[in-house]
């Protein structure tokens, strides 16, 4: 986020804005997966598996467990892009620097 201050309208108002909302959703995302696992699977089950997202979701969405692995591309995907875009960005206003 801080390497494209720049290009964020009134960055004051919204960087803090943006801490506010995603911190605690991405921590109750976290801690309601986390309880689910724990819902829906027992110790050794945990403890044995390669994956638990993966026989979570053999167990709790069925037919459906396909989405727990497209879900973790996806995100990595979504990271890989930010991550370009923040260096490109980095590339761009070190070019900008005047030499003296």
């Amino acid at each position: 986020m801080t390497t494209i201050t720049e290009e964020i309208k009134s960055p004051e108002k919204n960087i803090t804005k943006s801490i506010v909302i995603a911190v605690p959703i991405v921590t109750a995302l976290y801690v309601f997966m986390n309880v689910s696992y724990m819902a829906v699977l027992d110790k050794e089950q945990m403890i044995n598996a390669d994956a638990v997202g993966i026989v979570f979701a053999e167990k709790a969405l069925g037919p459906f467990a396909f989405l727990i692995p497209v879900g973790v591309a996806i995100s990595t995907f979504g990271c890989a892009l930010s991550i370009q875009f923040s260096v490109t960005r980095l590339c761009f206003v070190a070019g900008r620097g005047k030499i003296t």
